[in-house]
């Protein structure tokens, strides 16, 4: 949940109120807007001047002041370095007034707002113009000035100078710069440091006393003894020898004890200016804030007043400090100095201040946090406060650089992060902390040492891991330090924090910026999320890359962090900036989103290794393009090209691997060459983003070494995370979208990614205090929506597509993906050749040109197509799209459909019925020279088994010469050929040749040419052509423009039925079955219709008499009285045509009344069963049977025929029985048998 800290300020409200938002997403200004008005309704929100409704995208973590009128911002000043009236020292340090011309009131209330409750109201007048500074108590308040003397009531009107201090009741204030003074307090840290000289040998000034004295004492007693004066004279000379440099020890001893007053009092002086007064640090601080001058260094923790035990005195009792004791006559003890600043270095450590719930402790907290404001505000430092902690100003949240966070969340930072605030000059005798710290942390529970943090706590039991303490009620302390003692601890009103706070607030950047579109950028910078304290967090491909590796478990956030950077990018880089190549082989699941993109040159999905060889080539082609483009120019690199003009746009390409493991096992050759692309990637302006789960095995150690930056999110172990970060920190991380960074010039850090694009957020809101930092839950927001993420990044990508659809597109070198199998790809509207008759098919894989062009056939050129594999890998789909066309399909094999009738343009020829293949081949052989047809050839082998080899040969045959005929070919041919490929030796010559893999076994292959990798999909196949190399193709829907003329149904000629027309030598029998030709009695004296069913006989002999006008007996003797009735005399003509039908042939008189109904003039049409005597039962002449009339009705056997020697007809079911009124029969064409269909 990301966080918002709000402080709301209106006329509405009797006192600002102070928010907490946590929010599941980042808000905008009209968002918030509505947030609000559930809170303060009907109130128009203002940021400075902006309105809140116009603002964009709000950071989150970042502190707001909102107020119902424009203009109003966290304070009236946030310092500045003019001459200021300020408190040094005190509950009230830090207050303090600019000294402008005009007349001020100084007490309790404003500006200084003092709480010292021995002020009045309005204490003193000042009043300040060019020439002076005056200031005059007011009516019965007592106003004194302090110098070196001592304290002087003010009576009437004194004149202050820089430097000048007056005492209002018990606050001291004072007149001058802080800035500029504590500038001129800056020491070394050896000045900090006291060491005692050598003293002198006061083993000498003994030896010389004795050695004189003992002369003395002899010259005494020879002087007693002798009476002689001589002795002692002389021993008195002799003594006087040793008082010189005696006195010469003297003058040692006392210039050493001045050198040691001296360096004590100088050490005094530097630790003073060190450790200087609270007011003094706390406004010197925000003015160089403001000013951005602040020290490299940290303030120190300064804690109080007390004294300090020189070197060599007496040290203190354990567990606490000495007071210090005066000796008689109120003079210093030699050994120990008081009223010295009590403190120590800022260092990451863990101090603990002891007390409990008592009031000294607060404000011993407010003093230690008050030094350290306006760093945290600059962002030199990170305040982290604990939830247990609340007796705080709830301000202290609104600094941009505070906030709330436990122990635990801090832990998981491990590594140094550059830039952090550098601990403070400490002393020679302390303890050696980490020399870098980056945050404070307030915690009220037992402390823990945390890396590169200083932990106060408040806890009031004494812990273990406690570094040292303070106890400022009882003033005792263990300091780093331990000749220092605390006497007296600083203090700080909260109230006075509180507006510290405020003043530090000022310091805050400028106010977000209204709502637009982000501006274009040259880097190539990606926000991705924020770390622990909400601060936007950069993944930038100039200085952390060229090259990223995402690394992380399943379940992590690897595809949503890869989204994050792609949306992010393609919201801040126009097309021709940025490029993207997007490569997933999580089946598109990922990053399929985007291609609506204008960015997106490149994108694959689900890929095999034919498919990632497709990747990998073309992304080689670009590096070669691109490295033949920067010779052209004569440039080295890409950011020397894009300098020059009027050259051709090369956007950046960032390069986008969604599971790159997959990628290497699938091509195993794909490490090498990814190796080459990331070296020459950065000057070529390549640059990329890989992710995997496991880096182990996936990665060569030079790619690895080209990967600069590793983004690992949650991994599987501690080793894996050393592998990857150099620590073990990843393994401890838990949510989606946590992530610890490392790349080059920085430590690690950690972040957690943002979702590509946030849903409506939601989330709940919280106030603050008053006067701490405690929440009081007053409402929530919106609620969770799972299904919104996916709307809203597609919405989102829908509106950057809008946003750059105007900008200027550079060229695109990559061909698009190839379609997939069965997709319901829009068919193009116009193709090459497409008026002229070509037939559109697929595409073809141009990646040398990038681009996808026309699979085609074209009928002109007669070069014929052969299309290689099993039928479900595509030629059978092909067929059935050529089966659909508005064409003359002339169709060798089994039925492509179940139902004929659907598809009136295709004649479908097999080869179990082989006079319909006959007729077929007579009809290839003599077809004339026409674009609209068709010849399509598969089941070969099946063909093969139904045939008579001299038809399969012949049928081959045919083939050949219509492929030899080339562009004056009068059909186009397409063979589908899978394991019967060498049955037919016109497959051989078929110019164009199309191979399908899919489910190709290796002995199929084996008589295949070699093939470039293709994948296994249906359709997809590798096309080889006289004009071209071999090119991956893939087969979509199949069409063809509508020839003019040419209306559904009129492909092939109708079947037009039998009319009579009269004529009574009229005796048209029937067509062919594939042709449609006529077939009819060639003006016989008798013809013979065998047929081997009765039925059959009576039923087609009426049909026919009917369609002749012919008349019809049923026997031999009927016959007999038909021709006996016509001989007679005075009868009329007989009809022209007589059909009988007869049931037996034996009758002896058959060949006598053939005979006599010739004489007749009438033809005989003989229905009869067949007989091998047939010939000799009718007479016929020579015995020979006629084949030119003859018919064979419905034999589909030898004997069926007798006496003729055709082939029997295949078996059909249901067709001649009675009620078909159609029936097959077998007649001779040209002296060919050939099957007729006899009905309407």
């Amino acid at each position: 949940m990301l966080h918002y800290e709000l402080l709301l300020s209106a006329r509405t409200l009797l006192n600002p109120r102070q928010l907490l938002l946590r929010v599941s997403a980042a808000l905008d200004g009209p968002q918030l807007a509505s947030v609000l008005d559930e809170q303060v309704p009907g109130t128009r929100w203002y940021v400075g001047s902006t309105p809140l409704a116009d603002l964009g995208t709000l950071v989150p973590g970042r502190p707001l002041l909102l107020a119902d009128v424009p203009g109003l911002g966290f304070a009236a000043s946030a310092g500045s370095t003019r001459l200021k009236l300020f408190v040094p020292e005190g509950p009230d340090a830090g207050a303090w007034m600019e000294l402008e011309r005009g007349a001020y009131d100084i007490g309790r209330g404003a500006p200084l707002r003092l709480g010292d409750p021995q002020v009045s109201r309005v204490h003193a007048h000042l009043l300040v113009d060019e020439r002076s500074l005056r200031v005059r108590a007011a009516g019965g308040q007592r106003l004194l000035v302090l110098s070196d003397r001592g304290a002087v009531p003010v009576r009437g009107e004194v004149e202050l100078h820089a430097g000048s201090r007056i005492q209002l009741g018990g606050t001291v204030l004072e007149v001058g710069d802080p800035a500029r003074t504590e500038a001129g307090l800056a020491v070394e840290d050896g000045q900090l440091q006291f060491s005692l000289p050598p003293r002198p040998e006061l083993g000498r000034l003994v030896t010389l006393c004795v050695a004189a004295l003992v002369p003395v004492l002899s010259g005494v007693l020879l002087a007693a003894l002798t009476g002689s004066m001589l002795f002692l004279a002389v021993t008195g000379l002799s003594a006087l020898l040793g008082v010189v440099p005696a006195a010469q020890l003297l003058g040692e001893r006392r210039r050493w004890k001045r050198t040691v007053r001296d360096q004590q009092r100088s050490v005094v002086q530097a630790r003073s200016r060190f450790a200087c007064p609270l007011g003094v640090a706390v406004l010197a601080g925000i003015d160089r804030a403001q000013l951005g001058v602040l020290p490299a260094g940290l303030p120190p923790l300064v804690f109080g007043r007390g004294s300090w035990q020189l070197p060599g005195g007496k040290p203190p009792r354990a567990g606490g400090a000495r007071r210090m004791r005066r000796v008689p006559g109120g003079r210093r003890s030699a050994r120990r100095i008081a009223g010295v600043p009590v403190f120590a270095p800022a260092a990451a450590q863990v101090w603990q201040l002891r007390g409990g719930d008592d009031p000294a402790v607060d404000r011993l907290l407010a003093a230690l946090l008050a030094r350290f404001l306006p760093h945290v505000a600059a962002g030199r430092i990170e305040l982290v406060v604990d939830p247990s902690v609340t007796r705080l100003p709830a301000e202290l949240m609104l600094l941009p650089h505070a906030r709330q966070g436990t122990a635990g969340q801090l832990a998981r930072h491990a590594e140094p992060a550059p830039g952090a605030a550098g601990a403070s000059g400490g002393l020679g005798n302390t303890a050696a902390p980490e020399p870098v710290i980056e945050r404070i942390f307030l915690t009220m529970l037992s402390p823990v040492r945390l890396p590169r943090t200083l932990v106060i706590s408040l806890h009031p039991v004494p812990a273990a891991q406690c570094d040292y303490w303070v106890d400022p009620v009882g003033c005792r302390a263990q300091l780093p330090d331990g000749s220092l003692h605390l006497e007296s601890p600083d203090c700080l009103d909260a109230g006075r924090l509180a507006r510290i706070v405020q003043a530090c607030l000022a310091l805050r950047p400028d106010e977000p910026a209204p709502a637009g579109p982000p501006p274009e950028q040259a880097r190539l910078a990606a926000v991705i999320g924020e770390d622990d304290s909400h601060g936007q967090q950069l993944l930038d491909f100039d200085a952390d890359g060229p090259h990223v590796l995402v690394c992380g478990t399943t379940g992590s956030g690897k595809s949503e962090a890869l989204r994050r950077i792609i949306a992010d990018l393609a919201g801040r880089c126009s097309p021709e900036q940025l490029a993207f190549a997007l490569v997933d082989f999580k089946g598109g699941a990922g990053l399929a989103v985007f291609e609506p993109l204008p960015h997106v040159q490149l994108s694959a999905s689900d890929l095999d290794a034919a498919g990632a060889q497709r990747t990998l080539a073309q992304l080689e082609r670009e590096v070669a393009r691109r490295e033949h483009l920067l010779a052209a120019h004569r440039c080295s690199d890409r950011s020397e090209y894009v300098r020059l003009a009027d050259v051709p746009a090369l956007p950046r390409l960032l390069v986008v691997v969604d599971e790159f493991r997959v990628f290497t096992e699938s091509l195993p050759e794909a490490a090498a060459r990814i190796d080459r692309l990331a070296a020459v990637g950065r000057s070529l302006g390549i640059h990329l983003l890989l992710s995997t789960q496991r880096a182990a095995g996936s990665l060569s150690g030079q790619t690895r070494a080209n990967l600069n930056t590793v983004i690992a999110l949650r991994v599987h172990d501690a080793a894996e995370s050393m592998e990857l970060v150099g620590s073990p920190a990843a393994a401890r991380l838990s949510g989606p979208g946590s992530a610890i960074i490392a790349g080059p010039g920085h430590a690690n850090r950690e972040v957690q990614f943002a979702l590509a694009v946030s849903p409506a957020p939601h989330g709940s809101v919280a106030e603050r205090g008053p006067g701490n930092l405690v929440l009081h839950p007053v409402g929530s927001f919106g609620r969770p929506d799972p299904e919104a993420e996916g709307q809203a990044l597609r919405q989102q990508v829908r509106l950057l597509a809008e946003r750059w659809e105007h900008s200027h597109l550079p060229p695109c070198p990559f061909a698009p993906q190839l379609p997939p199998p069965q997709s319901a790809a829009p068919l193009p509207e116009q193709w090459e050749g497409a008026e002229g008759g070509t037939i559109y098919c697929g595409v073809v894989d141009n990646l040398a040109a990038g681009r996808l062009e026309d699979l085609s056939v074209d009928p002109a050129r007669g070069q014929g197509l052969l299309v290689c594999g099993v039928p479900e890998a595509g030629g059978r789909r092909l067929l059935e799209g050529f089966a659909r066309l508005e064409r003359r399909i002339l169709c060798f094999g089994e039925a492509l459909f179940p139902d004929p009738a659907l598809m009136p343009g295709v004649r479908t020829v097999g080869g179990e019925d082989q006079y319909q293949f006959l007729e077929a081949l007579d009809y290839l052989e003599s077809l004339p020279p026409d674009r609209l047809t068709l010849v399509l050839v598969h089941g070969i082998a099946w063909l093969q088994s139904q045939l008579d080899p001299a038809v399969f040969q012949r049928f081959d045959q045919a083939l050949i010469e219509l492929l030899r005929h080339g562009a004056s070919a009068p059909a186009q041919l397409v063979l589908l050929a899978d394991r019967d490929l060498n049955l037919l030796k016109a497959a051989g010559l078929c110019a164009e040749q199309w191979y399908f893999p899919l489910n190709a076994t290796d002995s199929l292959r084996m008589s295949w040419p070699k093939l470039p990798p293709a994948s296994q999909l249906p359709g997809r196949g590798v096309r080889f052509s006289p004009a071209n190399g071999p090119m991956t193709i893939q087969l979509t829907a199949v069409t063809a423009k509508q020839e003019p003329n040419c209306l559904p149904g009129t492909l092939w000629p109708a079947r037009q039925p039998f009319v009579g027309d009269g004529n009574p030598r009229d005796l048209a029998v029937g067509r062919t079955a594939f042709t449609g030709q006529a077939f009819g009695f060639d003006q016989p004296q008798t013809a013979l219709a065998i047929c081997p069913r009765e039925r059959d006989r009576q039923e087609l002999a009426a049909f026919l008499a009917e369609r002749w006008q012919a008349a019809m007996v049923d026997g031999a003797a009927p016959w007999l009285r038909w021709v006996q009735e016509f001989e007679a005399e005075g009868a009329g003509p007989a009809a022209p045509t007589i059909c009988v039908v007869l049931h037996d042939t034996s009758d002896p008189r058959l060949a006598e009344l053939r005979q006599r109904t010739a004489a007749l003039g009438t033809r005989a049409v003989l229905f009869l069963p067949p007989s091998a005597r047939l010939a000799y039962d009718l007479g016929l002449p020579g015995m020979m049977l006629d084949d030119r009339q003859a018919i064979a009705v419905e034999a589909c056997h030898p004997q069926d025929l007798l006496p003729l020697a055709w082939r029997p007809l295949p078996p059909a079911a249901g067709r001649g029985s009675c009620g078909k009124r159609q029936w097959r029969a077998i007649a001779g064409f040209a002296g060919q048998p050939r099957a007729i269909i006899i009905g309407p």
